[in-house]
This record gives C-alpha cells, structure tokens and sequence, in this order.
C-alpha cells in the first residue's frame, strides 16, 4: 500500500512518555548589521551561539536569570555581554535531557538540573 501523504509516529506505551522528539539539522541567522554596530563582536558571538543551540521561542522577553539571551530583548534590565553560569547550566540540562517526555516532564528536569548545577553543585542548599 503506497500512501505518500501519510507520516510515521512512533509511540512507546507509557503515560509518562510519548515518544516524540524534536531535532534540527541546519540553522540560518540573519542579522541587520546596522542595528548590531554598538555590540563587540564576542558579545554577538555568545548570543548567536546561545540562539542557535537553544531555539529560543521568543527574543523579545526578558529571562529571568540574567542571560546573554537578554542582549537585543527591549527594555530588559537583566542583560549581560558574555555567556553566563545559567545560560551554561540551561544548555547542559538540555542537551543531557532524554526525549521522548511529556512537556511538563522536561521542564521539570532542565529546572532541576540547572538547580544541581548553580546551587547543590557550588556548595549552595540541598
């Protein structure tokens, strides 16, 4: 049976997860250079960086934690010029998380590890 238009789910039998995973192959930045003129270049580099292994979802609200992400975000008092411990401590939470879990599953866990690395991990509360 050729049905061309049909596409292939995969699901793995448990409530907690659904199997489904999210990936991207290539990434394309444009920048308007103009508007970049005031940034030093390894500012722009740890921005551009954070954009592309995070796929942030909106660059015009501010993080709560100060973050290299706040950079071009209007208005946003938390900014910083160089990547911080938690834009670190978020990007290794990401790339350490399984997939295949629930949206609220994985939040949870970034939340924990970012936790364990900025808190537990420096000598902070347990």
């Amino acid at each position: 049976m050729d049905l061309p238009c049909a596409t292939v789910v995969h699901g793995t039998g448990f409530r907690a997860r659904d199997g489904l995973n999210s990936g991207f192959f290539n990434v394309l930045i444009v920048a308007e250079p103009a508007k970049l003129f005031n940034y030093e270049v390894g500012s722009l580099a740890d921005y551009i960086t954070m954009l592309v292994l995070s796929q942030l979802a909106s660059l015009d609200s501010c993080q709560e934690l100060p973050s290299i992400s706040n950079m071009l975000a209007p208005d946003c008092a938390s900014t910083t010029s160089r990547t911080t411990d938690g834009d670190l401590a978020y990007l290794h939470s990401l790339y350490t998380l399984y997939g295949g879990e629930f949206m609220a599953a994985q939040r949870t866990y970034i939340r924990d590890e970012m936790y364990k690395t900025l808190v537990t991990d420096k000598g902070g509360a347990n």
